[in-house]
């Protein structure tokens, strides 16, 4: 019995103390009521900005579309009457050097106009090239037995074929 009465004590304690009157309950819904009614009408104007994006941006795809047809209406009538240029040696051979540098990698340089090599490599690995100090491929030749002489370097030739020279440090620098 004495549980029982301090229960109910407890809870009488606690209604009483978190308990709200009607007015505040009817002033709380009020103001949530308010605040509905602002946030339906925020809505239904983010819903009406949508609608109108929507449109802006269907009329855009189809603007867009009748510019893309114009313009290969007009490229297709531009190329019946103009001749096609011929692309010059020069234009399509410009690219990267394809020379091997001492460090194993490849030359990081543009190849010159009518090379495959850029200024510094076109004498040791183009055999067309013109300089005075000879071409590597050109003037040398290379054995039986892995070595060769010819304008002032040995060149070797390794296990695979592949021919290389040693450079003044001491490296090997790879021909081709």
């Amino acid at each position: 019995m004495k549980k029982m009465l301090l229960s109910i004590a407890f809870i009488m304690a606690v209604t009483c103390n978190f308990a709200q009157s009607k007015q505040e309950l009817k002033l709380m819904i009020s103001s949530l009521e308010n605040r509905l009614e602002v946030l339906n009408s925020k809505f239904q104007s983010l819903e009406r900005t949508v609608n109108s994006q929507d449109l802006e941006i269907t009329n855009l795809k189809s603007k867009l579309a009748e510019t893309q047809s114009n313009v290969l209406n007009l490229a297709g009538k531009v190329g019946e009457k103009t001749e096609v240029v011929p692309e010059t040696k020069t234009a399509s051979n410009k690219g990267r050097c394809k020379a091997i540098t001492a460090s194993g990698n490849q030359c990081s340089r543009d190849a010159q106009d009518g090379s495959e090599y850029c200024w510094q490599h076109v004498k040791t690995y183009d055999p067309k090239s013109t300089s005075t100090s000879g071409s590597v491929k050109s003037s040398t030749k290379s054995s039986s037995s892995g070595s060769a002489t010819g304008s002032g370097r040995t060149i070797h030739t390794g296990p695979r074929g592949g021919k290389y020279y040693i450079n003044s440090n001491g490296k090997k620098v790879y021909v081709k």
